[in-house]
């Protein structure tokens, strides 16, 4: 699996070695990473990702005082990771679109970005805002096997299936002694009955509304409702992760006081990173979206420059103007054979993924190219206030109350689209 390299990349990892003081080792990590990503040796850049990742784990992990016997352990996920996701997709023949992501080179981009992106959201940069959110980052993703193999088991033979389990016909990096998980279940709904995290009245209430938030709408429907192996890996790997935290610190009320905040921050951010759970849930709870959870959100959704392979479009280059707050990037679509230009599924897509958590004090511009040998069908779209009727790509009607405004130009190809105040100005330029 030879992955591409990116001028993107230069420019976030320059980034990335000049805003973080890292020691020499986790630095030459990252470069070697880069640079086996078109080696066809996959296994070399593998290797140097899996330890780049562990390494910026065991660090961002302090801040959380993550339990030490258990850190090995869950980060040992990593390992067989992409072996199995690649050995399932090899095997997964009956399925022509089934796709597996090098999903340890999505995380360290990833990480990459954010960490360009903070700055954007938080001027400061504080040390401790930056562990937490390559902690949520290092583990957004963790649960993605499960979710894989589950499809990938039903177009298989059970023996062929078996093949990717051991004897015991369990995953054992993925699936955990359930009554560790009943016991994280109980302790979690018991703190919701909790009155005194905190010493302050105004803070216990929204650490309370977090605590039952997180329980309600990921621990118990991961755990007790579709169960661990069934459920979407966004929620499975909130209780990987959570898992050694409540098993290790249980019968510490101290620690609880001290760090269930900053866990519940990051177990949101994993959570959400992927759209199916509602952002509208923060309200529900009465408490503000997290800048984790905005930044984690954002990045990930942004991460495609490395899918120019298999997808219809991928980013080009990426810029802040940070006086402006604005983040601004460049989309080329691409037109083939096999892969045809599809800006109505893309614009689509991106309006239901950045959105929700687009409010008035950012802005994303993302600028689209098309081919010019593409021939652009042109579909009438009715804009929100029914006053025109314009030529446009068509756009889906579920979509577009988040679409504020518009403007033509019918002579160009290229289409802007503006995120800002959760809506989304597009633009024919």
């Amino acid at each position: 699996m030879i992955r591409e390299k990116f001028d993107i990349d230069n420019k976030l990892i320059l980034s990335f070695l000049k805003n973080n003081k890292f020691d020499a080792v986790i630095n030459e990590d990252l470069l070697n990473w880069y640079a086996f990503l078109d080696d066809k040796d996959y296994e070399k850049g593998r290797e140097r990702a899996i330890s780049f990742i562990k390494k910026i784990a065991s660090e961002s992990l302090l801040e959380i005082n993550f339990p030490e016997k258990e850190k090995e352990g869950l980060l040992e996920v990593f390992n067989p990771l992409e072996s199995i996701l690649r050995t399932a997709h090899s095997l997964n023949t009956s399925t022509k679109n089934f796709k597996v992501r090098d999903h340890l080179s999505h995380t360290i981009r990833n990480l990459l970005l954010a960490n360009y992106l903070i700055k954007f959201y938080h001027n400061n940069s504080l040390a401790h805002l930056k562990r937490k959110l390559n902690t949520a980052i290092i583990f957004h993703d963790i649960g993605y096997p499960i979710e894989k193999l589950k499809k990938i088991g039903n177009n298989l033979k059970d023996a062929t299936f078996s093949d990717l389990l051991n004897s015991s016909g369990k995953v054992d990096f993925i699936l955990s002694n359930p009554d560790d998980l009943l016991d994280m279940l109980n302790h979690w709904g018991n703190l919701t009955h909790e009155t005194n995290i905190t010493s302050s009245e105004i803070d216990n209430r929204r650490v309370q509304n977090k605590i039952k938030h997180l329980y309600n709408e990921v621990l118990v429907p991961a755990i007790a409702g579709q169960g661990l192996f069934d459920s979407s890996h966004n929620l499975s790997s909130v209780v990987l992760f959570l898992r050694p935290i409540v098993k290790h610190w249980i019968k510490s009320q101290k620690y609880i006081q001290m760090k269930i905040e900053n866990i519940c921050d990051i177990c949101f951010a994993i959570a959400y990173h992927d759209r199916k759970l509602p952002i509208s849930n923060f309200k529900k709870y009465d408490t503000d979206i997290p800048i984790l959870v905005k930044i984690l959100r954002i990045a990930d959704e942004l991460q495609e420059w490395d899918r120019v392979k298999n997808e219809q479009s991928f980013i080009k280059d990426v810029e802040i103007d940070f006086l402006k707050n604005h983040i601004s990037l460049t989309y080329f679509m691409k037109d083939s054979k096999y892969l045809k230009c599809n800006p109505n599924k893309f614009i689509s897509d991106k309006i239901i993924g950045l959105t929700p958590v687009v409010n008035n004090d950012d802005e994303i511009v993302i600028k689209m190219i098309f081919p010019d040998e593409i021939e652009i069908k042109e579909k009438s779209y009715l804009d929100k206030n029914d006053k025109e009727t314009t030529n446009i790509f068509f756009i889906d009607n579920s979509i577009s109350s988040l679409i504020k405004s518009f403007t033509i130009d019918k002579k160009s190809k290229d289409i802007v689209m503006v995120f800002k105040d959760n809506n989304v100005k597009i633009e024919v330029a």
